[in-house]
């Protein structure tokens, strides 16, 4: 975690017909926070295997001496291969999406849930102790529609007591017309 390093321009869009701000950061970042309780330094990561956690599938993983489970539920709708830059990939077309985190097969909890998506999914970014507490957090790409891009903060410290972690911020930025 680094202190942000970043240049901010103006830029008109011809699709709105407005002027825009765009951020441009000089790292390769995921998200851009300002919270005092958060310390700069180096932070203990999980080398992430699986982006997408589909719906009936599981994504298990150790942080310290815990293992923690992500466990995902929903309707598919549709499944079809798509090709990106990587390669081909699964792609399913998801309603009622529900994503829960348990420890050491503790009772689970639900703390992600999307009614549905517009040719988009969610994508896991980042698992690592951001807040330094021992414990992990979490950062989705959680965009709900094509034209939108939304990030969220899950943070261990902030969780009530019995729960895992907690939504400690979310940005979401609309790029349609």
């Amino acid at each position: 975690m680094g202190k942000a390093d970043y240049t901010v321009t103006k830029g008109f869009s011809e699709c709105s017909g407005d002027s825009t701000k765009i951020i441009h950061s000089k790292n390769n970042s995921l998200l851009l926070i300002g919270h005092s309780q958060l310390t700069l330094g180096e932070i203990k990561t999980v080398k992430i295997t699986k982006n997408k956690i589909w719906p009936t599938e599981k994504l298990k993983f150790r942080f310290g001496n815990e293992e923690y489970t992500l466990r995902a539920e929903g309707k598919v709708l549709s499944s079809e291969k798509v090709h990106t830059d990587e390669g081909e990939e699964l792609y399913q077309n998801v309603k009622d999406y529900k994503l829960y985190l348990s420890a050491n097969n503790a009772p689970e909890t639900l703390f992600l849930q999307e009614e549905s998506f517009n040719d988009t999914f969610v994508e896991l970014l980042f698992i690592g102790d951001i807040d330094k507490d021992g414990k992990p957090d979490f950062i989705f790409g959680a965009n709900r529609d094509y034209e939108e891009e939304r990030v969220i903060l899950y943070l261990s410290s902030q969780a009530k007591k019995g729960k895992l972690i907690k939504k400690a911020a979310e940005i979401a930025i609309q790029f349609d017309c």
